[in-house]
């Protein structure tokens, strides 16, 4: 009789503590702002200002990113942000897709090391499938090892963002969304050009993780038919033509974001001098590392003695 009872006790303990633990995360989310950021159900993920005060380099597509010497990303202090295939040039920490991600090569959903980010509102983007090249140059779906179809989901380091098609300079970097420009029914509405870039969500992305200064790489806006990518992909000469006109589009509607960005503290740099994008001021590559790695102490770490203070704490 006495275990029964005492079993009882602990049930109704255990339940107790359940529901305390559930009213206190709810009381925490509520008192949270809305994230961008989410789980692969659409769960709240409060990443917002993770990496604050940071700096990040973001490693866009163009030729020019070949031309730099992307060893010294592999540096202490140093953190990259890729786009479509870039982590086939340079590994990067962070990666983001605002196209269909079959179109990008597996090894970036394959490697643990990348944090991706894939949409997950307004249209959850985690049951996607993803491809494999075969050796004869076809592709077809990844498989799971019991044969069925792998989803984004299965893989390691994804993370879900709420996506915002509706270009506002107001309140861009305040808005619990990352927006990826202007669609046709926000430009009849807003009157700003009418455009979707991957270059707008990474931007964002990185604003709402926390990173205060950002280094632009291969951010070349202007693109040739013989060399369009940092890496080997054709491009049509159609496709050349809408990418260099966008990059007038870009130029006008991130001019409209500056003031905003300076009145938020949120520096971004060229590293191109020949770049086509002219809205932010040049700084060297060179200037660039040495100041994202400038209180960072020197190598090899003394590590002899750091024990010994803790006594007594």
């Amino acid at each position: 009789m006495q275990e029964r009872i005492e079993a009882r006790a602990r049930r109704r303990a255990a339940r107790k503590a359940r529901l305390e633990a559930k009213a206190a995360q709810e009381a925490l989310g509520s008192s949270l702002p809305p994230s961008p950021f989410t789980t692969a159900d659409g769960t709240p993920l409060h990443l917002d200002g993770l990496y604050r005060g940071s700096s990040v380099f973001l490693v866009l597509a163009g030729p020019s990113l070949t031309s730099l010497d992307l060893s010294l990303l592999s540096q202490r202090g140093i953190v990259t942000f890729g786009v479509n295939q870039t982590p086939s040039v340079v590994r990067t920490n962070f990666w983001i897709s605002v196209d269909p991600e079959r179109k990008f090569h597996e090894g970036i959903w394959r490697d643990p090391q990348i944090t991706k980010f894939v949409p997950s509102h307004p249209i959850n983007h985690f049951a996607r499938p993803l491809q494999h090249k075969n050796p004869d140059g076809t592709f077809s779906h990844i498989l799971r090892p019991d044969g069925s179809t792998a989803q984004i989901k299965d893989f390691p380091g994804v993370v879900g963002y709420r996506r915002n098609p509706c270009f506002d300079p107001e309140t861009w970097l305040s808005e619990p969304f990352i927006n990826w420009g202007n669609d046709k029914r926000s430009a009849k509405r807003n009157k700003h050009p009418r455009i979707l870039n991957v270059m707008f969500a990474v931007v964002k992305a990185a604003y709402a993780l926390g990173f205060r200064t950002v280094y632009l790489l291969g951010c070349d806006f202007y693109m040739d038919k013989a060399k369009p990518y940092a890496f080997e992909q054709a491009k049509s000469a159609g496709g050349v033509a809408g990418n260099n006109e966008s990059y007038g589009k870009l130029n006008q509607m991130f001019s409209l974001l500056k003031p905003k960005f300076d009145a938020a503290g949120f520096r971004v740099f060229n590293v191109n001098p020949k770049s086509g994008f002219t809205v932010f001021p040049y700084k060297s590559f060179e200037d660039a590392i040495a100041e994202a790695r400038q209180d960072m102490p020197p190598e090899p770490w003394d590590v002899t003695g750091w024990y010994e203070t803790a006594k007594g704490n």
